[in-house]
């Protein structure tokens, strides 16, 4: 899976002789690839004294390539009061993107997915359906990053009285591989390229 960057550029030869070559045209493809990766750090108990935080952490491999796309998947609290937790999705960059703030009051429990592309950002209370929903704030925050590295999901109980356990929690990334394209080389007299660079297969 590539980027790759290809070049060309045209002249006109007919019976009246031979024109000036255009300038140089270039075209860009990708692979974009999708994976899925379930946390393993799980089960992390949700103390009920405010404020308390709970950190849970997934590692992507190390690939070459830019973040096109990320879900937050199948995350599954359980929880006595869902309305005292605020969620937040941190990129190894250091990059924070809140999902959840503090909704749906005294709900009970927690299992839903987030994904910038889905339907509505309305969540049902309680939020249990498994479906998927615009999150509270885009996880398109995190374009353009690097996907290698440890993710942290980290939960805030900022109200006293009830606790709970993150259960699970997955992310699906969605990357495109980067490469640095090669000089172009252009021949004195037949006008073709001698670049096709391909770099991170």
């Amino acid at each position: 899976m590539c980027i790759r960057d290809s070049y060309w550029r045209l002249r006109g030869v007919n019976g009246c002789g031979t024109g000036s070559y255009s300038p140089i045209f270039s075209f860009t493809t990708a692979n974009i690839a999708c994976i899925t990766i379930a946390s393993t750090d799980v089960p992390k108990t949700i103390a009920p004294d405010p404020p308390s935080t709970t950190l849970s952490i997934l590692t992507f491999p190390n690939v070459c390539g830019i973040i096109t796309d990320v879900n937050l998947r199948n995350l599954n609290i359980t929880h006595s009061f869902v309305g005292d937790l605020n969620i937040e999705l941190i990129s190894p960059m250091g990059t924070v993107v809140r999902v959840f703030q503090r909704a749906c009051g005294g709900s009970d429990n927690i299992l839903i997915n987030y994904d910038d592309e889905a339907a509505s950002p309305t969540i049902p209370c309680p939020p249990t359906n498994n479906g998927f929903y615009i999150p509270f704030a885009a996880l398109s925050a995190f374009d353009g990053q690097s996907p290698s590295g440890v993710w942290t999901l980290r939960i805030l109980d900022e109200a006293p009285l009830d606790g709970g356990t993150l259960n699970a929690w997955s992310l699906e990334l969605c990357y495109a591989n980067t490469f640095t394209p090669a000089p172009i080389v252009v021949t004195d007299n037949s006008g073709s390229t001698a670049n096709d660079g391909i770099l991170c297969q």
